[in-house]
């Protein structure tokens, strides 16, 4: 059982530890995508502003346009937009504690962002990243061993 335990303390110290890596590497993508997207819907915006309208009175007329282009371009600035304040959301939650970092990562990822880090991934160790593995590594050995405990199959049988 003392393996298992120190095996399984040993998988949680590599996952978060590489987690945090890939987690990272996801961060700084988003600044980027989120760079060109604000510069799609700000040059939206600054077109339906020039005509003395918001983004959704202009996403409005291009959706009730009969043609089926000008309501295709209205459903890709919307989707934009929403990735947009999606990104920026999770940036802000990214640049937090390590730990609500992560469960934020796991939860609210983007796909083409996370496909396109671990499509270039680099293998980095973060001091963090160790930092909060090793603690939970810990953590996984001593529940661990006092489930073992508990169970008594942490005892030997006598022959």
């Amino acid at each position: 059982m003392r393996i298992i335990v120190v095996a399984l303390g040993l998988l949680v110290f590599c996952f978060v530890t590489l987690a945090a890596s890939v987690m990272q590497q996801y961060h700084q993508r988003i600044g980027g995508a989120a760079q060109e997207l604000t510069r799609f819907v700000s040059d939206f915006d600054a077109n339906a502003s020039a005509s003395n309208m918001t983004r959704q009175q202009a996403l409005t007329l291009m959706f009730r346009n009969a043609e089926p282009f000008i309501q295709t371009r209205a459903t890709t600035i919307s989707r934009y937009a929403v990735r947009l304040e999606r990104l920026k959301s999770q940036a802000d939650a990214l640049a937090g504690p390590l730990p609500a970092a992560l469960v934020t990562f796991i939860i609210d990822y983007d796909r083409d962002l996370l496909a396109g880090t671990m499509k270039d991934y680099r293998l980095t160790f973060s001091a963090s990243g160790m930092v909060l593995g090793f603690v939970l590594m810990c953590l996984t050995i001593l529940f661990g061993g006092m489930l073992a405990v508990m169970t008594g199959s942490n005892q030997r049988s006598a022959a």
